[in-house]
């Protein structure tokens, strides 16, 4: 039994988990006029694909191995994007955007980007 997560042996994943971590990392700099910015290093180019979302409900997605993909969604406004990078890490609560109201929603439709 692996003493990290409790799986058998052969199941375990730790290490692999591990070095994942380690290859990927995430730090904000502070820029011009005080703005602070976040860098992602140790992510391959192929690995991420870009698309266009017409209706800007969905922010950013990340899909996992097992194929689940987990989204940040809000309305289109730029009041939550802007009180995120003044409140870091705090969330301002605030905002006066109205929550997303998915009765409403009729569809997120996405078209290939090509600026690469």
């Amino acid at each position: 039994m692996c003493p990290v997560c409790g799986l058998p042996e052969e199941l375990c994943i730790c290490e692999e988990v591990a070095k994942e971590q380690q290859r990927i990392t995430v730090k904000v700099n502070r820029r011009r006029y005080g703005k602070e910015v976040t860098i992602v290093e140790g992510l391959d180019p192929n690995e991420i694909d870009v698309v266009v979302h017409p209706q800007s409900i969905i922010h950013s997605m990340v899909e996992f191995i097992d194929g689940a993909v987990i989204a940040q969604l809000s309305n289109p406004d730029m009041a939550i994007p802007i009180a995120l990078s003044l409140f870091y890490p705090e969330r301002c609560r605030d905002t006066q955007t109205p929550p997303l109201d998915f009765n409403t929603l009729k569809s997120l439709d996405f078209k290939p980007f090509f600026g690469r």
